[in-house]
């Protein structure tokens, strides 16, 4: 019995030893960012910046496609690529993934180049950022391309002043003055109560002192004003307030700004 233990162990290693785990290879990953990067020059696109939050997730999936033997954007019980990323911390409003099986990154960039859909991803002008995870398997690869537009890390001070500016270039393009900023505690709080509820609330600040009208939206650059508030770019204000919160809501995990704004009479 010992003896056929030993050899069944044997037998055993001897079968592992020959099973290509799935590696990591950095300098493939590193072509194929240049590949990418070279179509964009080619079309007359900015170049994509590698991002090490992207890169991660991109192994991470190349490595459960090795696992698997199969090419797929989502296996059951895995996340799609944007409820992938959020959990990183990267601040983005766009995102998108390839994924490829081939011998070699020119082979595999050229199979994605000649998919409408991957081409697509790879010259989309809103993608700033990508990470690029190629796993070995024996003589193929897995390759997972993330893409995504990477928003700058704000503060709330630094949202509320892009809100600010914007709204005044909006009134000296009709020729009116911009409407004087008050501060008016408490207006941050009130934004992140809407993000904790998960919905817009104009009720919220009704009960401020000779308060005229709320605004609230929700933005991922906050320089970009909603619609009601543009409407109020010819406004008589004797002032204005705002606040801003950086925050995720139970619908939507990916953390968006929501914002409130009050005019005076």
């Amino acid at each position: 019995m010992r003896t056929i233990t030993l050899v069944l162990i044997a037998a055993l290693c001897a079968l592992w030893a020959g099973v290509a785990f799935p590696q990591v290879d950095p300098a493939a990953e590193q072509e194929m960012v240049r590949l990418v990067n070279a179509e964009r020059a080619k079309a007359g696109l900015a170049p994509l910046t590698v991002d090490e939050r992207l890169t991660r997730i991109a192994r991470e999936h190349s490595q459960l496609q090795a696992t698997k033997h199969a090419i797929s954007h989502q296996f059951p019980g895995e996340p799609d690529v944007r409820h992938r990323i959020s959990p990183t911390g990267l601040r983005f409003n766009y995102s998108g993934e390839n994924v490829a099986f081939d011998v070699d990154p020119p082979s595999a960039h050229r199979e994605l180049m000649n998919s409408p859909p991957h081409r697509a991803n790879i010259l989309r002008p809103e993608f700033n950022a990508i990470g690029i995870g190629v796993v070995h398997a024996g003589n193929e690869i897995y390759v997972t391309e993330d893409f995504a537009r990477r928003l700058p890390e704000l503060s709330p001070d630094d949202a509320e002043s892009a809100i600010v500016r914007s709204f005044a270039a909006l009134r000296r393009s009709v020729g009116l003055r911009p409407v004087p900023l008050r501060s008016q505690d408490g207006l941050r709080e009130l934004a992140c109560q809407m993000a904790k509820n998960g919905r817009l609330e104009t009720d919220i600040a009704r009960d401020i002192p000779n308060v005229s009208t709320v605004t609230a939206w929700t933005a991922t650059e906050p320089q970009k004003l909603p619609s009601d508030l543009i409407k109020l770019k010819n406004a008589r204000a004797s002032g204005w307030s705002l606040g801003s919160c950086f925050a995720p809501s139970p619908r939507f995990p990916n953390p968006v700004w929501w914002n409130v704004a009050v005019m005076y009479f």
